[in-house]
């Protein structure tokens, strides 16, 4: 299996390009065991990672280009560990965590939100330096 990066924030129905060569990695590993549609594990590491993990099997069904793909949903906290079984037998893993590192610098919400970035600092989500 390879990695695939994705960040910065890339979580509408605009960005669904970015995860379609992992979506069809997925569906050629699939197909080399024999499923028809590929196993995707979906893990989602934040205080709504319910929400946030059906809204990222949504993005990658979407990514999917119609094929359907069978989403396993795996909702956690940070720090907490998630079973092996979330990941067992799949084609890929998505794994989404908390960043609350999306908003516009100098925006009031920024400097609350970005813990550790001054506002005129903030990144956007677009635009965000390693840190």
């Amino acid at each position: 299996m390879s990695v695939h990066l994705i960040g910065g924030g890339a979580t509408t129905g605009a960005d669904a390009a970015l995860y379609a060569p992992f979506v069809a990695e997925a569906a050629l590993r699939a197909g080399a065991t024999g499923r028809a549609r590929p196993r995707v594990a979906v893990i989602s590491l934040h205080p709504e990672a319910e929400e946030k993990a059906a809204a990222l099997g949504e993005l990658l069904a979407e990514a999917g280009r119609g094929a359907e793909i069978e989403v396993h949903l795996t909702a956690g906290r940070p720090g907490e560990p998630i079973g092996l079984g979330a990941i067992a037998d799949v084609d890929g893993i998505a794994v989404g965590a908390a960043s609350s590192r999306t908003c516009a610098p100098g925006s009031s919400r920024c400097s609350a939100s970005c813990a550790g970035w001054s506002p005129a600092a903030c990144p956007t989500s677009a635009s965000r330096p390693a840190r």
